[in-house]
């Protein structure tokens, strides 16, 4: 059974504005240089912790941002991006870089998309945690910085940016864990049968 939770940034609210180290409470975020906004996503999945690993690749991660194209080769840690733009009647393509990194496979990754003509950085942490044989926890994280002058005020378009992405990963993640597991677990056959068809 999957259980998912989604604690808010701050009590009660949806995902905000974080104040930048040493600005005081109630600055302006409208003058503020560095806009950024971030969620966490707790996600438990009935399957081992090798096969969630497995799950998430580049690939799959990338194909989950809105309007981002890639073309990623077989077990690509980085690749180029572009983003397609769309504000109203305004259409800009943005090209970017994409980077998968894993500090202590399986437990942890990390992905890291820059996009610096909108002077944007996109971070999604994800933490595995072995609970049983056949349960996973996943813990992600996302993190979304923008420095645009006119982009970085959008804190609930950004904000839902980052909360999709983390929301839609952890899905895909669970439906290809843990149905490549219970496929495994079909494939398999006990000992005793087989020895029983021997005899």
């Amino acid at each position: 059974m999957t259980t998912r939770h989604r604690p808010a940034t701050t009590p009660g609210s949806a995902p905000t504005m974080l104040v930048r180290a040493g600005q005081p409470e109630g600055a302006d975020h409208r003058r503020d240089p560095v806009g950024e906004v971030g969620c966490t996503w707790h996600e438990r999945i009935g399957a081992p912790i090798e096969r969630v690993s497995d799950a998430i690749s580049l690939d799959a991660l990338l194909a989950h941002l809105p309007g981002v194209r890639a073309d990623v080769a077989l077990a690509a840690t980085s690749a180029s991006v572009i983003l397609e733009w769309r504000w109203g009647p305004l259409h800009r393509v943005i090209p970017g870089h994409a980077a998968l990194r894993q500090a202590r496979p399986p437990e942890h990754l990390l992905l890291v998309v820059n996009l610096p003509g909108l002077a944007l950085e996109y971070r999604y942490t994800a933490d595995l945690i072995r609970v049983a044989a056949d349960a996973t926890n996943l813990r992600s994280e996302s993190r979304l910085r923008c420095a645009h002058r006119y982009l970085r005020r959008c804190r609930t378009l950004l904000g839902a940016a980052a909360e999709d992405h983390a929301r839609a990963v952890a899905a895909t993640v669970t439906r290809q864990a843990e149905s490549r597991y219970q496929a495994s677990l079909r494939l398999t056959v006990p000992e005793e049968q087989c020895s029983q068809a021997g005899e």
